[in-house]
């Protein structure tokens, strides 16, 4: 139905999944590397309660920080389907206006995506 892969972001960072430019906070922030709810699914609220499922992990191991490589738009029908930004904006994520940090054989497929992050707060 739905699944959320990610990782610390030192280890996304070693494998070249896009990240956000900042190192200062590589320990305690966690990177949404795959984001996927079937499409007979959305709108049902299942992608909030993977959203909510990736916070409580991150209080119960330490993360403050998420991130996520996001399109800005809707995909198209014959647009490879891409993690959208409108599932995140309604939890406090925000755009990064830096640019995406990658690499070099990811640049194609990430081309015209933003990376998104939230700093989480203690009652989060």
């Amino acid at each position: 139905t739905a699944q959320v892969i990610f990782m610390p972001k030192k280890y996304a960072k070693r494998i070249c999944l896009p990240i956000c430019n900042t190192d200062s906070d590589i320990k305690t922030t966690l990177v949404i590397g795959c984001f996927y709810v079937r499409a007979d699914q959305r709108g049902k609220g299942v992608g909030s309660d993977l959203i909510r499922k990736t916070f409580t992990f991150c209080q119960e191991h330490d993360f403050n920080r998420v991130e996520a490589n996001v399109g800005l738009v809707l995909p198209g029908k014959d647009e490879i389907e891409k993690v959208s930004f409108e599932p995140f904006k309604k939890f406090g994520f925000v755009i990064d206006d830096n640019s995406l940090r990658h690499g070099k054989d990811s640049r194609a497929f990430f081309e015209g995506n933003k990376m998104i992050f939230k700093t989480l707060s203690k009652s989060e």
